[in-house]
This record gives C-alpha cells, structure tokens and sequence, in this order.
C-alpha cells in the first residue's frame, strides 16, 4: 500500500509539473524595448519614444508602441501572432520584436 501510495504521488506530481511548464509558456515573459527620437529634431531631445515587445514562447503577444513629440504623446498596440502581426509595423517595432524572440532562443538553449 505505501508504494502504492507514493506512486501515485510521483504520478499527480508529474501531472502538476507538466500543468505548470505549459503555463509558463503561456505567459508573456519574454520582453524587449528600443528608445529612440521619432522625430530626429537635429540632436535636440531624448530618445522618449519607444517600441515594447511582449510575447510567450508561441511568440505571441503585442508590440505597444509610444511615440513622444513636444506637445502630445501617442500610444499604439498592436497584436502580434507567432511573432508576425496582420498590422503594418515600424523598423523599431520589428526591431522589438526580434530582441524580444532573441530573448527567447537564449533562454530555451540554457
């Protein structure tokens, strides 16, 4: 009975443990930002604006981007699908998009 019992531990244990790693790829945890000046105003200002990547390990997610000028700030969204999104995207949203898979490719080879 007490093996009995202990296996059937090891197999809910394995069970939890699968359940667990699947969300975890589900989670949006690999992420990437690039700064930059949207406007280039010949060296003046800061590079304010920028393009943020959240994706899972499917590679899906969003690409929120905020682009910062003197009087107004505007933010955009944009959903993304195993890493390619149905919306046209900036050279720095693409850009966060890649570091953002990057990301992801390091962290799957340790």
């Amino acid at each position: 009975k007490r093996i009995r019992d202990l296996e059937d531990r090891q197999t809910d244990t394995e069970h939890m443990i699968r359940s667990m790693r699947e969300r975890m790829s589900e989670m949006k945890s690999n992420v990437a930002m690039v700064r930059y000046n949207a406007f280039n105003d010949s060296g003046h200002g800061s590079d304010l604006s920028f393009s943020m990547a959240i994706l899972d390990d499917a590679r899906n997610g969003a690409v929120l981007t905020a682009i910062h000028g003197r009087e107004e700030t505007y933010m955009y969204g944009k959903p993304i699908v195993a890493g390619e999104s149905t919306y046209s995207l900036s050279p720095e949203e693409k850009q966060a998009i890649e570091a953002a898979i990057d990301q992801l490719v390091k962290t799957n080879k340790r």
